[in-house]
């Protein structure tokens, strides 16, 4: 009966957690925290809810999206929110958003480029993840998070402008 008391706690603790990040309007946790959460692997302790049919599962690793169908919300898809700070580097840059995820190498599109790639990884984002937004490898983010602070230290109004990317993101 304890052991049975210990794994309701658990998949409560682990449903709790999925349920805030979804009422929270952010992605689904990584299987790490989920993990702690569960005390057990966290992609095994969701897939057990889906099984009991409390959740909703798809897509996977860090594109999964759990939804909560009883309660009618469900996590968002964290490409998304990518691509979220990458508009507001835009809009803070006063450019196009086409122009800040685009091909282009001139300075007024690489720099909001580079503090969009510098704000997502300080958001916990993967450069993986962040390069799959705009379709480049994750050494190109890495190349443009160095740039961007070393352009912070540079150049006062890239400093002000990464500043308020900051706080647009929540950051």
């Amino acid at each position: 009966m304890e052991l049975y008391c210990a794994q309701v706690s658990r998949r409560t603790r682990l449903y709790q957690a999925v349920l805030n990040a979804a009422l929270e309007d952010r992605p689904c946790p990584s299987n790490a925290v989920l993990a702690k959460a569960a005390g057990y692997s966290g992609e095994t302790a969701l897939h057990d809810l889906a099984h009991k049919g409390v959740i909703t599962i798809t897509g996977r690793g860090p594109r999964r999206i759990v939804s909560f169908p009883v309660e009618g919300v469900s996590t968002l898809d964290p490409l998304e929110e990518i691509e979220d700070i990458f508009a507001k580097a835009a809009a803070i840059w006063s450019i196009r958003y086409a122009d800040v995820i685009g091909p282009g190498r001139k300075v007024p599109f690489i720099r909001p480029r580079h503090a969009a790639f510098l704000v997502a990884s300080e958001a916990g984002y993967t450069t993986t993840m962040i390069g799959e937004v705009i379709a480049c490898d994750h050494s190109t983010v890495t190349h443009g998070r160095h740039m961007a602070k070393i352009w912070a230290d540079r150049c006062s109004d890239f400093a002000v402008n990464l500043l308020a990317l900051r706080r647009a993101a929540g950051l």
